[in-house]
């Protein structure tokens, strides 16, 4: 298989892509271990909630974002350009799944009384 400038690209923006979602899914795991382990030392002692800056979850979502739509483009792009790079296709759509979900799973932290703005 002889890869090509453009394929060669999109291989490298599907290899981010998952990337991407393989480190926002271990830092949002992490700060939900965090956030529950707080919770169950310190139930009854009024604290327990992870502390989360404002700025820092705005531009968490602005990049998940970005990221999000760079793969599904990329995985367009692929669909349409050849049936050879299904591989490819697959890779940006599933790492720009990943991302959707981790979002998603981040929120409902943010929104329980596990974690505090300041």
């Amino acid at each position: 298989m002889v890869l090509k400038g453009g394929s060669i690209a999109r291989l490298s923006g599907a290899l981010l892509i998952t990337i991407v979602a393989v480190v926002q899914w271990a830092v949002v795991l992490e700060r939900s271990w965090a956030a529950i382990w707080g919770w169950y030392k310190f139930y009854g002692y009024g604290g327990g909630q992870i502390t989360v800056g404002t700025n820092t979850q705005i531009l968490f979502y602005i990049l998940s974002t970005f990221f999000v739509c760079v793969g599904l483009k990329l995985s367009r792009l692929q669909a349409q350009d050849d049936r050879s790079g299904r591989a490819v296709q697959k890779l940006c759509y599933t790492g720009a799944l990943l991302l959707v979900i981790g979002m998603l799973f981040w929120t409902i932290i943010l929104i329980s009384p596990l974690a505090v703005f300041r």
